[in-house]
């Protein structure tokens, strides 16, 4: 009853207290909302790279692409745990827009894909990307009769605000005689991905304009692949692989894979800001040892009261360790309430630095979310938890043993 009572009046009364327990708070809540946004923002950009790509893609190792490919179509639609397939014909182009509000022509460098609608909306989704009122590649207004595009939204909605919708375009790329080729399009509405980059790079067309654009007629240059739910993806990929002939020159890859670089980027980001935020906890274990440390120092009569009193070198060594698990559970606590209170209230948090400081770190011009993406996750937070109360308890040893090893005969000596 005694430690308790001793306990609780060093909490009370020692305001400096206030410094180890504020720090291990501060670490126990950065680590959980750092790593719950950052790991939210990686489910987020995954979700969408497995919305925009396909599951498997099975890429030609030539940019002029290969023959015949209906053929092979049909046995890997065919082949067990594939949901839908798309030929796709890619390339560089140099995209121009004649548009009617804004009088000229104004050039921009974009990467265009050439694909079946009906097909690429069943493997990418790409009809879920669309507005409302657009309708694929197909055109009902007035005009030349030109082959549909749908480009990005950032990259027409750069200058004029999206207005170049059913206006006419080209794409002008080279081809394997060294000549450029051009071929005029019309611009039949916008897709947004949520990923910047790609929607401001990216043009669909039709299958036949791109393979005319090239004079690549009948070749593709790459089938993309859905997998039926819950497919295992690598089991997928050596079954496409085994389809494929063995002297060919295909690669087949898993959207994980070729998207591996972002990937383990996010991966290592995450990695290093643990290792960062965790040198908080090192912090806030040398202000619990330097707290209790005086604390030792400047309660010395007390201690040696307690041993003349009875209390054995067992009961101030538990005394003080568990003084610095009262810290680190407190602090633990409070970082932990107060990091699930930050997610929680997350969004209005930006709105109000928003409206009255003029600032967020995610602009929605770049970040395509209504809400600010995080994960709470529960075992992750509650491992933060325990690492406060541990790291208290190792900090809190040293000075323990140091009171209990206090003479009660010298310390008594010394205060008269």
């Amino acid at each position: 009853m005694y430690r308790l009572k001793i306990i609780l009046r060093y909490l009370h009364a020692r305001r400096i207290t206030v410094i180890p327990t504020s720090a291990v708070a501060v670490a126990v809540f950065l680590l959980i909302v750092v790593l719950s946004v950052m790991n939210g923002f990686s489910d987020f950009i995954q979700d969408r790279l497995r919305g925009t790509l396909s599951d498997v893609i099975v890429e030609y190792d030539d940019v002029r692409g290969f023959d015949g490919y209906e053929a092979l179509g049909d046995k890997l639609a065919d082949l067990g745990g594939v949901k839908a397939v798309s030929p796709h014909l890619s390339g560089k182009a140099v995209l121009t827009l004649y548009a009617e509000q804004h009088p000229g022509q104004y050039d921009f460098p974009c990467i265009f894909i050439g694909v079946d609608f009906d097909a690429e909306d069943r493997v990418s989704r790409l009809g879920s990307t669309l507005p409302e009122s657009t309708r694929g590649f197909d055109w009902d207004g007035s005009g030349e009769k030109l082959p549909g595009l749908i480009a990005g939204k950032e990259l027409l909605f750069r200058y004029f605000g999206g207005k170049e919708i059913g206006c006419p375009a080209s794409l002008t790329t080279p081809t394997a005689s060294d000549e450029d080729s051009s071929l005029k399009f019309r611009v039949t509405g916008h897709f947004k991905t949520g990923l910047y980059e790609y929607d401001q790079t990216n043009v669909y067309i039709p299958l036949g304009a791109a393979q005319k654009l090239c004079r690549l007629d009948g070749r593709i240059t790459s089938f993309h692949l859905r997998s039926e739910e819950g497919a295992d993806l690598t089991t997928l990929k050596a079954a496409v692989t085994k389809l494929l002939p063995e002297d060919s020159r295909f690669v087949v890859k898993t959207w994980m894979e070729s998207q591996k670089i972002l990937i383990d980027a996010m991966r290592l980001e995450r990695v290093i800001w643990v290792v960062i935020l965790s040198a908080l906890f090192a912090v806030a274990g040398f202000c619990i040892l330097a707290v209790m440390s005086l604390t030792v120092i400047q309660k010395t009569r007390d201690i040696g009261i307690l041993r003349s009193l009875g209390a054995g070198v067992r009961g101030v060594l538990v005394t003080f360790i568990q003084y610095g698990l009262a810290v680190g559970l407190i602090g633990s606590t409070l970082g932990l309430v107060g990091g699930f209170a930050a997610l929680h209230y997350l969004d209005p948090i930006e709105r109000f630095s928003l409206r009255w400081v003029g600032w967020t770190p995610w602009p929605r011009d770049v970040f395509y979310f209504e809400s600010i993406p995080r994960q709470i996750d529960w075992h992750a937070m509650l491992t933060f938890w325990a690492w406060g109360i541990v790291i208290s308890f190792l900090a809190g040893i040293i000075p323990a043993v140091r009171a209990a090893r206090t003479n009660p005969v010298q310390t008594l000596r010394f205060e008269h």
